[in-house]
């Protein structure tokens, strides 16, 4: 039996949320049989596009699209929202400092938080990609006192995409077979694209791979592959961030489990020594719509070394924006 579901977009008239939008409507996140209704949120002076890309949505006849609802009213988009995409966040312009956009962006996150608590569906997924993405995500959580901090993940599946993109072309093997990648951090340029644990075609990948390469080019490539993109494209990534959107929400969502694992951004609670009260990726399972950080892998001492430089670039911004927390 087919059921209707929420779901809210922020950003939605932005690069990422314009590639986000038909996806979702084309049933690519909850399959054929479910019908979505979309809440498009945005800035009074996007409202315009916004109508656009409502007319366009309205001209695809959809067969899994409900009802499109596009709005400046963060009250009107959350509400009832059983699944929330945060797509936007503010660019940092000419001039501006880092922790200038820290503090706009905070604000932002917090008044959506607030909101969400408010009045989505207790049991709403929020997936927050808009950056810096682990901090906005810490924000709303903590300002959606009404919800568990279980109802917030950070994206982190773009940097594991990027991660098998690059050992896939390196190795010679379908991005398939390569498994149990794990982004540890934030998703900046500090975050560690770790392989110790991970397999190709179902061996150890650094049995594959040489000691040097993984430090001198795979991690750096991992690392600064969003800039390369913005260098080669002249702007940001869109398309492949709103893929990763949908293949996180999709398997969160999912209702079987895997023995595999995946990397999520979720609320620390001082697994492998990180600062609680800190939104980190970590190696996650998923089961029946529920997250549970794998805590029991043995971590080499360089490996340990990167994870604690993410870290510190964690709690120094979540030290900037304490007062709204």
């Amino acid at each position: 039996m087919s059921k209707s579901i929420n779901i809210a977009i922020t950003g939605a008239a932005g690069r990422i949320g314009y590639a986000l939008v038909f996806r979702l409507a084309n049933g690519d996140l909850f399959g054929t049989h479910d019908v979505v209704n979309l809440r498009l949120l945005e800035v009074p002076s996007a409202m315009k596009s916004l109508h656009g890309i409502q007319m366009e949505l309205d001209d695809c006849n959809f067969t899994t699209l409900g009802d499109v609802v596009i709005t400046d009213e963060p009250e009107v988009a959350f509400g009832d929202a059983d699944y929330v995409f945060m797509m936007g966040a503010k660019p940092r312009l000419k001039g501006m400092e880092r922790s200038d956009l820290l503090q706009d962006n905070a604000k932002i996150f917090a008044s959506h938080g607030r909101t969400l608590g408010k009045v989505a569906s207790k049991d709403v997924k929020v997936l927050i990609a808009g950056n810096p993405s682990n901090t906005n995500t810490l924000v709303a959580l903590s300002n959606a006192v009404e919800l568990n901090s279980t109802n917030f993940t950070g994206m982190m599946q773009l940097d594991v995409n990027r991660c098998k993109s690059i050992v896939s072309k390196h190795c010679g093997v379908p991005h398939t077979t390569i498994n149990d990648v794990i982004i540890w951090g934030n998703h900046s340029s500090t975050l560690y694209p770790d392989l110790n644990h991970a397999q190709v075609k179902g061996f150890p990948a650094m049995d594959l791979i040489d000691d040097d390469w993984y430090v001198k080019d795979y991690i750096p490539l991992v690392q600064d592959r969003g800039h390369s993109v913005i260098e080669w494209l002249g702007a940001s990534s869109a398309a492949s961030a709103a893929n990763a959107a949908i293949q996180q929400m999709k398997m969160w969502t999912g209702k079987g489990g895997s023995q595999r694992w995946e990397s999520m951004a979720v609320l620390s609670s001082g697994q492998y020594g990180i600062d609680s009260d800190l939104v980190f990726s970590f190696p996650v399972r998923h089961a029946r719509g529920e997250l549970f950080i794998v805590d029991d892998l043995d971590i080499d001492e360089y490996s340990l070394s990167m994870i604690k430089l993410s870290e510190s670039e964690l709690i120094l911004e979540r030290d900037e924006i304490k007062h709204l927390l």
